[in-house]
């Protein structure tokens, strides 16, 4: 029931709207405005609902980043694989800040949920990546051809070469489907824009880390599990432990 008015405020396109009113608030303090202490500004509106985005945020992510933790134990039950693959996700990030930096679009709730889509394909990426490997890795112990470093790096090698078409193909599907939301136009183009852009660069650096990168470090940590069963004199599958459930075929 306070007396009250209300000032409308159009931003240029493109205008971070959160850091807008930031620094509006503190050029319209209240003693800059001589307001008694019956009196008061507040900012309402779409900040008011980016405000309250941002704090939702603030826990749905972390507890995003645990569940994905969690399916992936369950997958693999090696935390060391499940960091591994988690390791796509700030890679595949790279190509997506770049791509908003380079377009003018700032963080709203549109482009954080194309960013959450981004970790999504990168984890689903890595994850067959990292099947792949493990399949080309166990047959070798299995069959005793894996003795030195340079018989990891031919099974990840294996198992890597075999990924290469699935990967560049999905890479291509999703890039044909999103490609032309860029230029959309019409109701809620605004939107879908902003949701595309985030996705389009993380295919991209989330393809190159998943071909390039994510063997790599997985290597490097069959390497040293290499070195640990050569100092104790034990066989590496000793020291590896049994294959998952879909390295323990034949095939």
């Amino acid at each position: 029931g306070a007396l009250c008015a209300y000032g409308y405020i159009d931003l240029d396109d493109g205008t971070d709207l959160a850091g807008y009113v930031e620094r509006a608030r503190s050029a319209l303090s209240p003693s800059a405005l001589g307001l008694t202490t019956a009196e008061r500004i507040e900012w309402t509106g779409q900040y008011e609902l980016i405000v309250a985005g941002q704090a939702r945020l603030r826990w749905i992510i972390p507890l995003v980043a645990l569940t994905m933790l969690g399916l992936l134990l369950l997958q693999f039950r090696s935390l060391t694989e499940a960091l591994i693959v988690l390791a796509a996700v700030p890679f595949a990030l790279v190509g997506s800040f770049w791509t908003l930096y380079l377009l003018g679009y700032p963080m709203s709730a549109p482009v954080w949920v194309g960013l959450l889509s981004v970790v999504g394909l990168a984890m689903q990426t890595g994850v067959v990546m990292v099947v792949y490997i493990d399949e080309a890795f166990h047959r070798r112990v299995r069959d005793g051809r894996l003795q030195t470093r340079d018989d990891v790096i031919a099974a990840h090698a294996e198992g890597t070469v075999q990924r290469v078409r699935p990967k560049v193909m999905t890479i291509a599907t999703m890039a044909v489907g999103l490609l032309p939301l860029l230029w959309a136009d019409g109701a809620g183009a605004e939107v879908i824009r902003r949701v595309a852009a985030p996705m389009l660069g993380g295919l991209v650096t989330s393809g190159l880390l998943t071909l390039e990168v994510l063997p790599v470090l997985y290597t490097l940590w069959r390497q040293a599990q290499l070195r640990r069963a050569q100092a104790r004199g034990v066989s590496i599958a000793a020291v590896v432990g049994p294959p998952p459930p879909w390295a323990r075929s034949g095939r």
